[in-house]
């Protein structure tokens, strides 16, 4: 420790006091100061002496005491630096789902792989379309299920699908991703159910159909654009001849159409039925109630779509389909499906006024039956 001279006389005063024998065998044995005094002399002929020395021969820059230097160690936590990393590219993606008109094709489960791995699933609303715009670059695998009729499904197919009330081959196919019913109401294990309905669009209640599979290969869509896919959904066909009370047709007469679909409701203006009475038009498979507005006649009929029962065959006759059959063309006929004697009065009154048989049975043969579906649809 270097010290100025006055520090220099504190200390050796100081020391004198405290310590004198040590103090002095110190300043003996390192010659700090020439000879003359030893331990003999008093502590005032000691001060005397160091304090004239010390003012006329030490200087502030001699060392009184050279301490060797110590190394203190202290623990320092090191923090590394943080490094900020550029975020990863992002890049947007849109798959429209549209039919051949451009119109958005609701309900499509879709499935999308992206380029990082990452699977995303969903269902598309109202508009049809599918975005992100949190995907990396480079392009994303497309599956579908284009059903557009999601209450249908029970299953995952391959597996068996039990028909509910207004059901019928072409929607239990298409939610199950089959465009093509046949590929379902012919397979193999469907030859009992084929076996016992004449048209596989009146399907009876309670029905079991084997469900198989569809493979789909994935197809792929790069990043950074909007995409169409065009998905070409079957339509149901509303078919019917209007008479009035009389006999005679409804013909060339103008009437609308309205429906619900989706929650929305739906208006086709501008149509007219033909020279016979008929009503023939296409309406998506999600509608199952339409209305036929005549306005010049101040005529509404409604149409359930999918309700009907089977009439089933003359050895084995489905009376309730019968009996529905009955009463949408005006008979009184309970639907209870029982053949009591309310009902064969109607086939009676059916069988003289529409078959022309002076002497009706009331039985459900073939004819009558075959005449029903005729008057009333399969």
């Amino acid at each position: 420790m270097r010290v100025s001279a006055f520090m220099t006389r504190a200390i050796v005063r100081a020391a004198l006091r405290e310590e004198p024998e040590r103090f002095k065998s110190y300043v003996l044995d390192s010659q700090l100061i020439g000879a003359g005094l030893d331990f003999s002399h008093s502590t005032a002929a000691w001060e005397a002496y160091l304090e004239d020395h010390l003012v006329n021969e030490w200087t502030p820059s001699h060392v009184l005491f050279e301490q060797p230097r110590t190394q203190v160690s202290v623990n320092v936590p090191i923090v590394a630096p943080v490094v900020v990393a550029a975020p990863a590219p992002t890049e947007w993606i849109e798959i429209a789902f549209v039919d051949p008109a451009g119109e958005p094709v609701p309900n499509v489960g879709w499935t999308v792989e992206l380029a990082d791995s990452r699977v995303m699933h969903g269902t598309t609303g109202k508009n049809g379309i599918f975005r992100t715009s949190n995907a990396p670059p480079g392009s994303a695998r497309l599956t579908y299920r284009p059903n557009g009729l999601p209450s249908l499904q029970q299953i995952s197919p391959p597996g068996v699908h039990t028909v509910r009330q207004g059901q019928d081959i072409v929607g239990i196919a298409w939610a199950y991703n089959h465009a093509d019913w046949n590929v379902v109401w012919d397979h193999a294990q469907n030859k009992a159910a084929k076996d016992a309905h004449k048209s596989p669009m009146v399907l009876l209640p309670g029905t079991r159909l084997f469900i198989p599979a569809v493979e789909q290969a994935p197809s792929s869509y790069a990043m950074g654009q909007r995409h169409e896919v065009v998905i070409d959904p079957p339509l149901a066909k509303l078919e019917v001849q209007l008479r009035w009370a009389h006999g005679d047709p409804l013909a060339n007469l103008g009437y609308a159409l309205q429906y619900e679909l989706g929650g929305e409701h739906v208006t086709v203006p501008d149509l007219q039925t033909d020279g016979d009475g008929w009503v023939r038009h296409e309406l998506p498979l999600g509608v199952s109630v339409v209305h036929a507005v005549f306005p010049e006649a101040f005529l509404v009929r409604t149409f359930l779509l999918r309700q009907l029962d089977p009439v089933g065959k003359e050895d084995a006759p489905e009376v309730g389909g019968v009996q529905q059959r009955l009463r949408a063309l005006g008979y009184a006929c309970p639907t209870h499906g029982r053949a009591d004697e309310t009902t064969l009065d109607a086939v009676r009154g059916f069988q003289q006024l529409t078959m022309g048989e002076d002497e009706p049975s009331g039985a459900l043969d073939q004819g009558t039956l075959d005449k029903l579906v005729e008057e009333c649809g399969a």
